[in-house]
């Protein structure tokens, strides 16, 4: 029942992870330039917000925010002395707000950034440096507890009566023992066992050392 329960709340904390979380607002006001506007003032900003690329738009549309609909993207050179092109904005460039966070991280390792289309507008960015946001630290604890509770099980299975210990040095199992003391004393699970005492590293060893992966 309790893993059950912890699985449902792991499930519900990665569906509600997605690019939307991690990918930041474009700057309509002062950061999205007119696709003809002059190179200097997009190099300036760039330059002052250390960006590669800066949204450029070619028409105005009440619909939108600040009335532009960004069409091309200004690729700017490591020094910001230069315009490298000023292409347009095609499909491969583009991810939806609703885009799941796990996805969003497997396209970032092809390439350095997207634009996030919003209620079918481009309004937001994502990068490879939004990897550090609180979102994505989430998720990664969410996989590894997954891994965590996929090992316990693994080793429930494998081994009776807690042999698995065996497997352990002495003062690893000395420790897990004192955490065990600890926790029944604490009463902060009366249904406590043994390998519930366990780390992850704990479970890493015990499944490496046994015979259950060849």
């Amino acid at each position: 029942m309790r893993d059950k329960l912890f699985n449902e709340v792991l499930s519900n904390l990665e569906v509600g992870l997605s690019c939307d979380l991690v990918s930041s607002e474009l700057d309509f006001e002062k950061g999205v330039f007119h696709l003809e506007d002059n190179s200097e003032d997009i190099l300036n900003y760039a330059k002052e917000n250390r960006y590669e690329r800066v949204a450029l738009y070619d028409r105005y549309d009440d619909k939108s925010i600040g009335g532009k609909i960004v069409t091309h993207v200004a690729e700017i050179d490591d020094n910001y002395r230069k315009i490298l092109r000023r292409r347009v904005i095609g499909p491969e460039d583009i991810i939806t707000d609703s885009t799941p966070l796990d996805k969003v991280i497997s396209l970032l390792r092809l390439r350095e950034f997207y634009f996030v289309m919003k209620m079918n507008l481009i309004q937001k960015i994502v990068t490879v440096a939004d990897i550090n946001r609180l979102a994505v630290r989430v998720y990664i604890f969410s996989m590894i507890s997954r891994l965590e509770t996929l090992m316990s099980k693994i080793i429930g299975n494998k081994f009776k009566d807690d042999c698995w210990m065996d497997l352990l040095t002495k003062e690893r199992k000395e420790k897990i023992y004192k955490v065990e003391e600890e926790r029944k004393e604490g009463r902060f699970d009366v249904s406590l066992e043994l390998l519930d005492c366990a780390n992850f590293n704990d479970k890493i060893v015990v499944i490496r050392k046994s015979d259950i992966i060849k």
